[in-house]
């Protein structure tokens, strides 16, 4: 242990000091877990920012799927359910009849679009970090007679 730095006689010859010196070891060790909180604070929103890209959805093994619903006559259908199945995942169309699945799993699975009861599938080969536009998927609605 060095000495260097140690108090002598002399500095304490008109009594103690009013405060302590500053300590530096308690300085450094502050320093240094205020740089490790920022390193780590680096590291999270790096990562974050990783896995929202597109490399970070290939390595992840998800794309995404777009589209519209429109029924026979091609207006738009709102409020279709859409399925990616098996993975489960599922949305609902917009007004105008649009969809879009993020970070579904890739793979070839079924689309499927449902509303009122009936619905139409179809067969997606979906590739990781892709985008897939799906096009229109038409529904045929059943329609119910009116009771007189």
């Amino acid at each position: 242990m060095s000495l260097d730095n140690s108090p002598s006689l002399k500095d304490f010859a008109n009594g103690l000091p009013a405060s302590p010196p500053p300590d530096s070891v308690t300085r450094k060790r502050r320093l240094r877990l205020v740089i490790v909180v920022l390193a780590v604070v680096a590291l999270l929103f790096g990562a974050i920012n990783f896995f929202s890209s597109s490399t970070g959805s290939i390595l992840r093994g998800v794309g995404s799927l777009q589209g519209r619903v429109t029924d026979a006559r091609g207006n738009p259908l709102a409020q279709a359910e859409i399925y990616w199945i098996p993975a489960g995942a599922s949305t609902f169309t917009a007004a105008d009849g649009s969809f879009i699945l993020n970070s579904v799993p890739a793979g070839e699975n079924s689309l499927v679009a449902a509303y009122k009861g009936t619905g139409s599938e179809i067969l997606v080969n979906l590739q990781p970090g892709q985008t897939v536009d799906v096009g229109t998927i038409t529904v045929v609605v059943m329609e119910t007679p009116e009771a007189e």
